[in-house]
């Protein structure tokens, strides 16, 4: 089974595009790929347009998704304003956010998220799209459940779920 819905796709635009491109490539494990959308044309008026235009252009965007995807380069955590936005309104409109990592951590790389991440309720995976493809099926459910019972802090699959899809520990 695959994933159908909608995926925002968060990202440093200057360091990081070369991720997102390549997750444009991935496949499911029926074929298909994932429905990715973004604000890289929103973002790239940045020094151009009012910022409450573009927060609202964001968010108008990032409504149009179910889950939020935050790609964590190097630079992640010290790009201030565009990606702190998007977070920012993935939290508050409580959107799913699974934080994936290029560098293979499969957990909470506290040295390069955001700040706002470290404290909100999300999903960190490795960069490897079957992981993906399953953070993508399962996420949303317990992230509801998570918030149900208000509960908010980062969570990781353990190795074995990796060792069961034969999955690779690897870094970039």
């Amino acid at each position: 089974m695959s994933y159908k819905g909608k995926v925002y796709v968060a990202y440093d635009v200057t360091n990081d595009h070369k991720y997102f491109e390549e997750l444009t490539k991935w496949e499911q494990t029926d074929g298909s790929n994932y429905n990715l959308i973004n604000g890289t044309d929103i973002l790239k008026k940045i020094d151009k347009v009012n910022d409450d235009i573009l927060k609202t252009d964001l968010r108008l965007r990032m409504a149009e998704a179910d889950v939020c995807l935050l790609v964590v380069g190097e630079k992640t955590k010290s790009y201030r304003k565009a990606t702190r936005w998007q977070v920012e309104n993935a939290i508050a409109t409580n959107m799913p956010i699974i934080v994936i990592n290029p560098n293979g951590i499969r957990t909470v790389d506290f040295d390069k998220i955001p700040a706002a991440v470290k404290k909100c309720l999300s999903l960190h995976i490795a960069y490897q799209s079957l992981i993906l493809e399953v953070a993508l099926l399962n996420w949303p459910k317990s992230h509801q459940q998570y918030l149900e019972k208000e509960k908010k802090y980062n969570i990781r699959y353990a190795n074995s779920v990796y060792e069961a899809l034969g999955l690779e520990t690897y870094e970039i």
